[in-house]
């Protein structure tokens, strides 16, 4: 007597040996239902971020010229053609594309147009000498700080926030927001890397913030000075005698 057990079915052989991402191919998944119902819990928002950074060398008097380059976007060369013609940054007097007037009569974009002004200084300080090194570096001024930031803020339209302030020996990094940007901005955290003498100390380095702007949007800022020249490595060690380490 025979037993004739019914084999269990087999799946059929697939094509390929492959995996198959399901998430991505199958119309019914979870990612695919929220990103087709994305408008009705996003909300596209255009802001104009206006971006300045300046060596001041610590020449005294430079934090008056704030609102006439930063703010008001005067100065701007007419050399720049291709930048100035149809750039939405661009602004001149009779509203086209060129200028027909003087030296003021184009500008960038500014005042209570631009949600978001982050502005790098470098050498706010004078670190020429070893004295006024050694203070500067071992011992916290706010003085230079407190001078920026009540300029930038006299230059800046009425309403206007202080987000980030963060100093490092000469480098000081501001930024304001407008009030209707101010409220979307969360999460800042800024951070401070010496990379001068010694290898640490803050005669170079960087100073870094990062915001979250809208709860999804995450901006990240750099303002840095680093030495302006260095011997490679290489070349040490091709100086070298030969046959000696």
């Amino acid at each position: 007597m025979f037993n004739m057990t019914p084999s269990e079915p087999q799946p059929p052989e697939s094509a390929t040996t492959e995996p198959v991402d399901l998430i991505s191919t199958n119309p019914y998944s979870l990612h695919h239902a929220v990103r087709a119902r994305r408008s009705e819990y996003v909300r596209p928002h255009q802001i104009r971020i206006k971006i300045g950074t300046w060596n001041v060398a610590a020449c005294p008097g430079t934090d008056k010229d704030l609102a006439s380059w930063f703010v008001d976007g005067k100065g701007l060369d007419l050399g720049l053609s291709t930048l100035i013609t149809n750039n939405s940054a661009v602004e001149t007097e009779d509203g086209g594309g060129r200028p027909n007037g003087g030296d003021d009569a184009v500008h960038l974009v500014g005042g209570n147009k631009i949600g978001l002004y982050v502005l790098g200084l470098q050498e706010v300080v004078d670190l020429t000498t070893a004295s006024q090194y050694m203070t500067r570096v071992y011992a916290s001024d706010p003085g230079p700080m407190e001078k920026w930031k009540a300029a930038l803020k006299d230059a800046l339209p009425e309403g206007y926030q202080l987000i980030v302030s963060e100093q490092l020996t000469g480098l000081l990094l501001l930024m304001f927001a407008s009030p209707e940007v101010a409220a979307t901005i969360s999460n800042v955290s800024t951070v401070t890397v010496g990379t001068g003498l010694l290898g640490y100390l803050g005669n170079k380095g960087a100073v870094v913030t990062r915001i979250v702007l809208g709860e999804t949007t995450r901006l990240v800022f750099v303002n840095c000075h680093l030495a302006s020249g260095h011997t490679p490595r290489m070349s040490i060690v091709a100086s070298g005698t030969p046959g000696k380490s």
